[in-house]
């Protein structure tokens, strides 16, 4: 489900859009942690976690969207690039680049960059 139907706006190779998704990050040791999406891009992903990852650690996220009427699951590999504490206590938001993002996961955000007439290809 897009929440935001306007990306968010800074100068980056592809735009983020404001999505919130069920998401589960798997570490290399097992341990599941389940959170939810902030935004997405193709490249990229923000997480909200109960807890703190480490900057450069690869992980398996699985992202699972309702988009057009339909429940799509992704399992994708990323790399934490940052991990922020958030206010109140809410959590931390956690920033994945993506490596390799597959062919499904593509055709769903260059349909909402076309959607939005945002598509930087």
């Amino acid at each position: 489900m897009v929440i935001n139907s306007n990306p968010v706006s800074e100068k980056r190779q592809f735009p983020r859009f404001d999505v919130y998704w069920k998401a589960s990050i798997v570490r290399l040791n097992g341990e599941r942690l389940v959170g939810s999406t902030d935004n997405i891009s193709r490249i990229g992903v923000n997480i909200i976690l109960p807890c703190r990852l480490i900057e450069g650690e690869p992980v398996e996220v699985e992202l699972i969207s309702l988009s057009q009427g339909q429940t799509n699951y992704f399992r994708l590999r990323g790399e934490v690039i940052y991990c922020t504490c958030l206010e109140s206590n809410l959590g931390t938001a956690v920033g994945l680049q993506l490596l390799q993002p597959d062919d499904q996961y593509l055709a769903l955000l260059i349909g909402l960059e076309n959607q939005h007439g945002t598509n930087y290809a």
